[in-house]
């Protein structure tokens, strides 16, 4: 943590790589922190998420005579609801001169995946089969986010 000139900590952040300006090329000037750099005053981020994830299969497998089967179904819809997402922050960015910013909304996705196979045997005679396998698989994630973003640019931290 540093000091600006008014009194008001600032952090830098990282890299700290002063010879390519990060965060800048002087980011102490008569001992304090330069008004003119890279720096973090306040950053929050609050984002509940509440998940939910049910996984439910069915197998099976019959043998007969001349005939063996088996197969495999198998579902999973994982749910994910974060309710309000709150991220703000407080600085500044050179590149962009971004001094204050506010990311909030809600957000709910779900994961669905569904899968199965079947497996058929029949055997013609002692020494010869016919071995058939069936396979099908789906998987999707629909899901929404209601966005909404607040920014304010400025060429210094002094506020």
């Amino acid at each position: 943590m540093f000091t600006l000139p008014n009194g008001q900590p600032v952090n830098f952040g990282l890299p700290f790589n002063t010879p390519v300006g990060q965060p800048s090329f002087t980011p102490i000037l008569n001992g304090a922190a330069n008004p003119v750099c890279n720096g973090i005053l306040a950053f929050n981020q609050f984002t509940p998420v509440r998940s939910d994830i049910p996984n439910d299969q069915f197998s099976f497998q019959g043998n007969w005579k001349r005939l063996d089967t088996a197969g495999r179904v198998n579902y999973s819809g994982a749910e994910a609801d974060r309710p309000n997402l709150l991220e703000t922050f407080s600085g500044e960015t050179l590149s962009t001169q971004l001094s204050r910013y506010t990311t909030t909304g809600p957000a709910k996705n779900r994961r669905v995946s569904a899968s199965a196979d079947y497996d058929l045997t029949i055997h013609l005679t002692d020494r010869l089969r016919v071995v058939e396998a069936f396979r099908w698989s789906a998987f999707r994630i629909p899901g929404g986010w209601t966005l909404s973003t607040s920014s304010l640019f400025s060429p210094t931290l002094t506020f």
